[in-house]
């Protein structure tokens, strides 16, 4: 369902992958998941101050990362790094979760 919704790629159609999702492919799961329901993505990407391991994030995951620490949803490991292919822990997705809702809660 989430494949059909655009929510995951996953690495064929049928096959989502056998490793733990990366930080930044959590984040960008959970951005696409809120954009379903109504959720207005816009950050411009060039008034930002990068995190020094900018260079390792994914094109496609850029705007969610940097979009989700902007608004102060998530936050960088320290000495200004994000660690963004760093395995994805539970505890992230759920404070993530949390965070969402009291950010966008009506």
């Amino acid at each position: 369902k989430a494949y059909n919704l655009g929510i995951t790629m996953g690495v064929t159609k049928t096959k989502f992958g056998d490793t733990a999702i990366t930080r930044e492919q959590m984040i960008t799961m959970i951005v696409r998941a809120v954009e379903k329901v109504g959720l207005k993505i816009n950050i411009n990407l060039e008034t930002l101050t990068p995190f020094d391991d900018d260079n390792q994030l994914h094109t496609w995951a850029r705007v969610p990362v940097y979009f989700m620490v902007s608004k102060e949803i998530v936050k960088g490991v320290g000495n200004n790094r994000f660690n963004p292919l760093g395995e994805a822990k539970i505890e992230e997705a759920i404070a993530l979760a949390l965070r969402i809702l009291e950010a966008y809660k009506k």
